[in-house]
């Protein structure tokens, strides 16, 4: 049991060390806490009360409330891309049989967290031959007669700090803990749409694509900044969005629309919506189950589908700024018209490469403003940066006064990764170590015999540095 609470998987060789499991969520406790809140005012908020008001009146605005007077999205370019095949069509809705069930529950994780009815995926397999009909019934209820029973989609939503020193509420990230029974229902949906989605999301975007890879992103971002340093050369630019509250303002007409459009068909975006727009949301605060929610926008992070359905509302950005090409006025970056590339992303990380001139600049922000307009998420200016490359501090003034966005300064990380376009200096590999030697040196570890400690050595840093080791090359100094 305390292994399981702990989340922590990586431990072998026998080492059942009851002691460290309890450190271990001892500290993950002590992490998500959230006793204290600071308002926007500066004022702190301390008894369960205030703080549970301060998490309903944030959440309420964000998912409580759908935005009014969107436009509609932009059809013709949604249609310029590639669509669903009829033969991919079929597959989609394909009649769901008692094997695809059996397979999404046993895709579910033993260690991963259960919904407000306390059943994790480890019961339901340990019990199968008992609960099978039940829930064999509900999920062929969902799929056959369109109907779900709402307490299989209310969620629990737990609050986890971005950062060791969070304040504020928006500095907390909700995730959603999804019921067992819902959570094999969106498997099967996330499943059947894995396997056609690379076919309508173009390269630009590497996050939960199959065959895309995130390390192929990095790289050629590297690639396209280099020469950022030189005051010479063609005139370049890059900006470095930031969306606010991404998953959660999603509005949902939007999705629906987006998905007609890349050739979905209607049963499917039927089951889709129907798993997104009957959601009810509860929230988890110092162990206690408060407020009541329903969600009218936005996608929950926790929901297996929800990765892949924001993937498509972001080619739906990619589409839009594609038409750009088109566009006499607009210049292409340097090294990015042959390839065809305006934009990079992975989720919401998002990258937009352009000439370094005023009118390429102005066109971008327009496509991000009529992006906006029709989904719902909104750029956040305070923290978007943009780079230049050989532009004159006349047009960055002029290109500063279009986005208002600050001019950010090299090396910057992507994706957890330092990208520069000079060789990288010492200092700038220590966040890998320090990364490696919080984990190792945590005073639980003293708790584990020999073998386990080994296991927590090998497996944080090949973890850790196999990710940067993938993009950059490490120093003898940081090895």
């Amino acid at each position: 049991m305390l292994r399981q609470k702990s989340k922590i998987e990586w431990l072998r060789l026998g080492d059942g060390n009851n002691k460290y499991f309890h450190a271990s969520l001892k500290a993950k406790q002590k992490q998500c806490e959230l006793r204290t809140l600071y308002r926007d005012d500066g004022t702190m908020v301390t008894t369960h009360e205030d703080v549970e008001q301060e998490v309903m009146n944030l959440y309420g605005t964000l998912m409580g409330k759908a935005e009014t007077n969107l436009a509609g999205i932009d059809i013709v370019a949604m249609r310029d891309g590639p669509q669903i095949t009829n033969d991919q069509r079929e597959f989609l809705v394909a009649p769901v049989k008692e094997d695809e069930i059996l397979r999404a529950l046993k895709s579910i994780g033993d260690l991963k967290a259960p919904g407000l009815d306390g059943f994790g995926a480890k019961f339901f397999k340990a019990a199968w031959n008992i609960v099978k009909a039940d829930v064999i019934a509900a999920i062929m209820e969902f799929f056959y007669d369109e109907k779900i029973y709402s307490a299989i989609n209310s969620t629990l939503v737990t609050l986890i700090p971005k950062h060791s020193a969070a304040k504020t509420i928006k500095e907390y990230r909700p995730i959603s803990c999804c019921t067992t029974i819902f959570k094999i229902i969106s498997k099967i949906l996330t499943v059947r749409l894995s396997r056609v989605i690379g076919n309508v999301v173009n390269h630009s975007q590497a996050a939960f694509v199959p065959g895309q890879h995130i390390h192929d992103h990095i790289l050629l971002a590297y690639e396209l900044i280099r020469g950022y340093s030189r005051k010479s050369g063609t005139p370049k630019c890059m900006l470095q969005l930031d969306l606010q509250k991404a998953y959660d303002t999603v509005d949902w007409h939007a999705l629906k629309h987006i998905l007609r459009e890349i050739g979905l068909p209607n049963q499917f975006i039927k089951w889709i919506m129907l798993g997104v727009t009957s959601v009810s949301y509860k929230f988890n605060i110092h162990g206690r189950y408060t407020g009541f929610m329903k969600a009218r926008r936005g996608l929950r992070q926790g929901d297996p589908i929800s990765p892949l359905l924001f993937v498509v509302v972001m080619e739906y950005l990619h589409r839009t700024l594609q038409k750009l090409i088109q566009v006499p006025d607009f210049n292409f970056h340097s090294k990015c018209e042959n390839l065809n590339i305006i934009n990079l992303s992975f989720a919401d990380d998002l990258l937009i490469f352009t000439r370094g001139d005023t009118k390429s600049v102005e066109l971008v922000m327009a496509k991000i403003k009529d992006f906006s307009q029709s989904t719902g998420l909104h750029v956040n200016p305070s923290k978007c940066k943009i780079f230049y490359g050989g532009v004159e501090d006349s047009i960055k003034e002029s290109i500063r006064q279009v986005t208002s966005f600050a001019e950010g300064a090299l090396p910057f990380r992507y994706l957890g990764i330092p990208l520069t376009s000079k060789k990288l200096s010492i200092h700038h590999y220590m966040p890998l170590v320090d990364r490696i030697v919080e984990r190792i040196r945590v005073w639980s570890a003293r708790l584990l015999s020999h073998a386990g400690r080994l296991q927590l050595i090998a497996s944080v840093t090949f973890a850790v540095a196999n990710y940067w080791m993938q993009c950059l090359p490490l120093p003898k100094q940081v090895i």
